[in-house]
C-alpha cells in the first residue's frame, strides 16, 4: 500500500509538469485501481482518453507510433474490478451494472462476462436464465473456460435439467483433464 501511495505521488508530481502525459495518466489509473479508488481511476482514464484525443487531433503528434492505444481496455478493467469488489460485498445488483459497463467497453472481456453471470446466479432470488445467457457468452469467447461449464451444470441441476447438467459437468471434466495433461497442473 505504501509503495502504491508513493507511486501515486510520483505520478501526480509528473502530471503537475505535463498534465497531458498519456502514459502517466494511464499508470495513475492503474495505481488507483490497486488502491480500490475506482472513481479516481475513472477520472484518470477519462483524462487519458482526452489527452489521447487531443494527440490524435494534432497532426504533429498523431504520427507518434505506439501512443495511440485505446484507453477503453483500462476503463473496462476498472469497471470489472469494481464489479468484483461489489460482488465480494454481496451487492450483486450494483455488481451487475459494473460488469455491464465493462462488457460494453470491451465485449471480449471474458472475466467480466463471467462475473456478470455469477452475480446473476448469486442475487436473491437467483436469476438463472440471465446467468445461463452470460455463461454461454463466456463459453462462446473461451470454450475452455471450465468454471463456466461447472457453474452451468449447477444451475441446470437446480432447475431440474439433469441431462443438461450432466453434459455441462462432463464438459468441465474433459476440459480440466485435457488442461491437466497439457500443463501437469491440477485444475479445480
Amino acid at each position: 500500500m505504501a509503495g502504491s501511495n508513493y507511486a501515486l505521488s510520483c505520478c501526480n508530481e509528473l502530471l503537475s509538469r505535463n498534465p497531458d502525459d498519456l502514459d502517466i495518466l494511464k499508470r495513475k489509473g492503474e495505481i488507483l485501481i490497486n488502491l480500490s479508488n475506482f472513481e479516481g481511476a475513472s477520472e484518470a482514464f477519462s483524462a487519458a482518453k482526452s489527452a489521447e484525443a487531443n494527440r490524435q487531433n494534432d497532426p504533429n503528434k498523431a504520427i507518434e507510433k505506439g501512443l495511440e492505444a485505446s484507453v477503453d481496455k483500462y476503463f473496462a478493467d476498472t469497471w470489472y474490478n469494481k464489479g468484483l469488489n461489489l460482488s465480494k460485498q454481496n451487492k450483486y445488483d450494483e455488481a451487475i451494472l459494473a460488469f455491464d459497463n465493462a462488457t460494453k467497453l470491451n465485449p471480449n472481456h471474458t472475466e467480466a462476462w463471467f462475473g456478470k453471470a455469477e452475480a446473476f446466479e448469486s442475487v436473491y432470488p437467483p436469476r438463472f436464465e440471465e446467468a445461463i445467457k452470460y455463461y454461454d457468452r463466456v463459453i462462446q469467447l473461451d470454450p475452455d473456460y471450465y468454471q463456466a461449464w461447472q457453474n452451468l451444470g449447477w444451475i441446470f441441476k437446480e432447475l431440474g435439467r439433469n441431462d443438461d447438467a450432466n453434459a455441462a459437468f462432463e464438459k468441465n471434466r474433459a476440459i480440466r483433464k485435457r488442461l491437466e495433461s497439457q500443463t501437469g497442473m491440477p485444475y479445480r
